[in-house]
């Protein structure tokens, strides 16, 4: 930043800045609060008077406070929730939650899912004299599903061929719907077209059975049906060519 004489004593000033940001262990951003300037006006300065600057996980934890839920690294939790016998001791003295979090900077259902991370959750239960049969329910996350649905189906259902026309590069169909369901017996390999086809029949029997049954009903002009049929027939022909295309090569 240039030169202001508002800052003279402070960012102009190595001794001040020395004493303020690395003797008095604080980050850029309360320094800045001290002062009245920008983070980035310390930061230059400390770069300026070739002072240490912290890390960015380090001046998180320095600028964490008690009570605080705003986003911090796994370090700041290293001495607390991510240390057992931290738990275990508040565990043993049967300290609520809420005095845990107190203790640790941070909410009180952070408190319990560390509980459940260390299957201590139920010991807790105990030592406060509460019957607790199961543990809180974990969030799912990407690796709680095995990489996903996707990847589940493809490691059941073996590259093939599309089995209705022959195509080789087919993709995975769930017959009955549900992409939960990795059965083997429910996978099938389908081309695109094919894919595309089975998933319409699907939805027309859908729609014609709400139809029937007074639930839904579909109306469709003649002049929409005949370029619906238009653009099938489009696709259809397109994708022929694509498949003739690649039987030559």
């Amino acid at each position: 930043m240039p030169y202001t004489k508002k800052f003279e004593g402070t960012l102009y000033n190595r001794e001040w800045l020395q004493k303020a940001y690395v003797d008095g262990n604080r980050n850029a951003a309360q320094v800045a609060a001290m002062i009245g300037c920008t983070n980035g006006a310390v930061l230059d300065a400390l770069h300026r008077f070739n002072l240490p600057v912290k890390t960015v996980s380090t001046a998180h934890t320095v600028g964490t406070q008690s009570g605080s839920h705003a986003p911090r690294p796994r370090v700041v939790f290293a001495s607390t929730l991510h240390n057992r016998e931290w738990m275990l001791r508040h565990v043993q003295a049967g300290t609520s939650s809420a005095e845990m979090a107190r203790e640790a900077g941070c909410a009180s259902v952070t408190v319990k899912q560390s509980l459940v991370r260390m299957d201590l959750y139920e010991r807790w239960g105990a030592a406060r004299g509460r019957s607790v049969s199961a543990p809180l329910p974990r969030r799912s996350t990407f690796k709680d599903s095995e990489q996903g649905w996707r990847t589940r189906a493809r490691n059941a259902c073996p590259p093939g061929p599309c089995v209705a026309c022959g195509f080789q590069k087919a993709e995975i169909n769930h017959r009955d719907g549900n992409i939960r369901n990795d059965d083997p017996s429910n996978l099938e390999r389908l081309c695109r077209l094919c894919h595309r086809k089975q998933h319409a029949m699907e939805m027309k029997v859908a729609l014609r059975l709400l139809e029937e049954r007074g639930i839904l009903r579909v109306e469709i002009s003649a002049l929409a049906e005949a370029e619906l049929r238009k653009q099938h027939q489009e696709g259809k022909n397109r994708w022929s060519r694509i498949k003739s295309l690649s039987a030559r090569g």
